[in-house]
Order: C-alpha cells, then sequence, then structure tokens
C-alpha cells in the first residue's frame, strides 16, 4: 500500500490514489484498537469491526510492524492534503504503540492486548524479536520524522513533542510541554532577523473545548475547531511565545462489538465518528 501511494504521487495514476487511501480508510476505522494497533499476530483474524471474537481463545498483539507501516503511510496521504486529522490518528499511534519498542526498559515487539493468561505465552515468543528487530532499530526516526510539515507559506506544528525546528529561512520554532502529559504547549520563536511567516498549529478533535492561545502572554480572540489549524501568520521576531491550552477530559470507548469491554482514555478516539468517507 505504501507503494501504492508512492505510485500515485510519481506517475499521477489515480487507481493507486485510491488504493491507499481505501486502505488507510478501512484499517484505521475497522481493524484499529484504541491503542491505536491493529492486527493479531501481523494478520487480520475476523471481519471488519469484529475486534472483541479473537480475544477470548486467540492472542492479540497488535505487532509493531503493522504500526509502523501505517504511520510511513498517513504521512503519505496527509502529504496530499495537509488534512490535520490523520494526525489524531497518527499521534495516538506513536503514543500509545509506537513508543513502547523505544522504551529503554520495557521494549516489546508487540503491544499485547489479551487477557492476563496469554501474556506469559507472548514472553516465551522470543523468536519474534529476531523478526522484528529491524523494525524496532528504525522506532527511532518515527519519533521525530513528522513534528514538522512545512510549505512556502511557513510551518505545520502536527504533534506537540519538545523539539527544536530551524527553518530554511533562518527561523527555529521549539515547543515544549509535552502532550498529552500535560494539557498545554508552549512554542518558541527565534530568528536571525524578524520575518513574515505562517505559525499552523494542530488543533486536536480530542479537545475538550475551544482552545486558548496567548501570543507573548497576550491572549487572541481567535480560536479554531477541533480538526482544524489555528494560523497565526505575522511577522515574528526573536523571543516571541506562543501558549496553548488543550483542555482534556476522561471518556469511555468500547469495543465495536461488545459494549461491555471498555477502555478509559484521556484523549477520545474520534477518528470512527467524524472521519467521512470520499467517493
Amino acid at each position: 500500500m505504501i507503494a501504492a501511494a508512492r505510485r500515485y504521487e510519481i506517475s499521477g495514476d489515480a487507481r493507486f490514489h485510491d488504493v491507499a487511501d481505501f486502505f488507510f480508510y478501512e484499517v484505521s476505522t475497522a481493524r484499529t484498537y484504541v491503542t491505536g494497533g491493529t492486527s493479531n499476530g501481523e494478520a487480520w483474524l475476523a471481519q471488519p469491526r469484529q475486534l472483541r471474537r479473537r480475544a477470548e481463545n486467540e492472542r492479540i498483539d497488535a505487532e509493531c510492524c503493522c504500526s509502523y507501516n501505517m504511520l510511513k503511510l498517513a504521512r503519505h496521504l496527509y502529504g496530499w492534503t495537509a488534512d490535520p486529522r490523520y494526525f489524531d490518528y497518527y499521534e495516538r499511534a506513536l503514543l500509545n504503540h509506537r513508543s513502547a519498542p523505544s522504551s529503554p526498559d520495557r521494549a516489546h515487539p508487540v503491544l499485547p492486548l489479551a487477557h492476563p493468561r496469554r501474556l506469559e505465552d507472548l514472553r516465551h515468543r522470543g523468536s519474534i524479536l529476531l523478526v522484528l528487530h529491524r523494525h524496532g532499530r528504525q522506532e527511532y526516526s518515527k519519533l521525530t520524522d513528522s513534528i514538522y510539515w512545512h510549505d512556502d507559506d511557513g510551518v505545520y506544528v502536527n504533534l506537540f513533542i519538545p523539539s527544536e525546528l530551524n527553518c530554511p529561512r533562518g527561523v527555529s520554532v521549539a515547543p515544549g510541554y509535552p502532550v498529552p502529559e500535560q494539557p498545554r504547549t508552549a512554542l518558541t520563536v527565534t530568528a536571525d532577523k524578524p520575518v513574515h511567516l505562517a505559525l499552523r498549529l494542530r488543533i486536536p478533535l480530542w479537545v475538550a473545548s475551544d482552545p486558548t492561545v496567548k501570543v507573548n502572554g497576550k491572549a487572541l480572540e481567535a480560536t479554531a475547531s477541533p480538526g482544524s489549524y489555528l494560523t497565526l501568520a505575522r511577522t515574528w521576531k526573536k523571543g516571541d511565545r506562543v501558549e496553548m491550552e488543550l483542555p482534556m477530559r476522561l471518556h469511555i470507548e468500547v469495543m465495536p462489538d461488545d459494549p461491555k469491554v471498555q477502555a478509559i482514555s484521556m484523549v477520545p478516539w474520534c477518528w470512527r465518528a467524524i472521519w467521512e468517507r470520499r467517493d
């Protein structure tokens, strides 16, 4: 599917656009768990939206290879549209699923979602470490490769991860306060000289209410709705600071085929409810 997306980008053949787009839609809406992971041992062993049926007698592994490549596919699709909703999927899979193999203390190539009696079985599957080790070595690149995007007019901030971006125009952007560890973030701008730039801040679908934004301590009257960007187009100078509050709330999410199986999450999984199929 990644190759199909790339072929569309090279050839312009719309068939391959539709293949990649439809595949991503089906996996993200019908075969993705609350963590953002997907698969049963690198396969789908049940019908769409029947995520609970395999939990009784089969493992639910949510293999890291699948999520790793879904993030790569999401990058291609986002590059075609700059639709910020792709990053609601991307963010959930990255923070909940992709970070696990990168943990220095408890790294594991799968994120088990099965009954505890299955976890001991997973611990004994040593061979899977050999199969997935090469993807595990690539995990660290996924921690940084999609925080920022840019076009001729400015910069998109899609993930609120402490980092620093050095722009070609001599501007540096450095967000602090990791989200969702804190319901806020701040960005400091450093510029060699004053420069006009559009800074587009992603407003996640999961915010509980409209975010509040301050520039150099002064609250803005403008805001943006969840699932969009707040664009701050102005002349930036060294030391300018943007602060954004992102209200959160606890949320109950249920298995699509068994409402008795529930998860408590800090940010709701809005993808299934809001993403609309495009003809």
